[in-house]
């Protein structure tokens, strides 16, 4: 109507219509975003990821994570160790040095995969068979960044490691502590 009164004639429209939708695809592509999500972006909102995506970005790694830690020491004998898995609630040590440094990672299927095809033999330790300078997280990261980290290489456990000192272990994640906070904050936002 207003093009109509503007110019007396509604031949303009279809040929405005498709600049408009043109100057839209190019903005867009230049651009990325609209004017309408990119506030939301630079706020560290991500509309396209999806609210529940979001849940995990703005979840602390110390919020979640475990603090009590079973370390193994890299000088322990595998027979030493075959005697501490039994009484272990763990499957899955985080292998620290002399100075508690963390080293690497060893889990109970590296080494039955190592024991059941005679790859083990007396005079070994764990840092023969432990995984070298493991994937971490840091304290401060956040659940979304902890998620991309394990599930990259399908990692089950991931050491928590202080920003300062990326060999001192304050903690550790695993795949079930991020799913289950992932659950409660999503059911509590749905109830909210």
């Amino acid at each position: 109507m207003i093009i109509f009164e503007m110019t007396g004639d509604y031949k303009i429209i279809l040929p405005l219509m498709i600049t408009c939708v043109i100057s839209t695809l190019v903005a867009r592509r230049l651009c990325g975003e609209s004017i309408y999500t990119f506030k939301l972006i630079r706020r560290g909102i991500n509309i396209k990821a999806g609210k529940d995506v979001n849940v995990l970005s703005s979840m602390p790694v110390k919020n979640v994570m475990y603090h009590s830690v079973e370390m193994v020491p890299e000088n322990l004998d595998l027979k030493q160790f075959a005697e501490k898995l039994p009484r272990s609630r763990s499957n899955n040590f985080v292998v620290v040095n002399d100075k508690e440094e963390i080293t690497g990672v060893l889990t109970f299927l590296d080494y039955y995969d190592r024991l059941y095809s005679g790859k083990i033999d007396d005079h070994m330790v764990v840092k023969d068979i432990m995984t070298p300078d493991p994937v971490t997280v840091s304290i401060e990261d956040t659940l979304d960044t902890a998620l991309k980290k394990i599930t990259s290489k399908d990692f089950s456990i991931l050491p928590v490691v202080s920003p300062d000192n990326p060999l001192k272990m304050l903690g550790i994640l695993t795949r079930r502590d991020i799913l289950e906070a992932y659950d409660q904050a999503v059911i509590k936002k749905a109830i909210t």
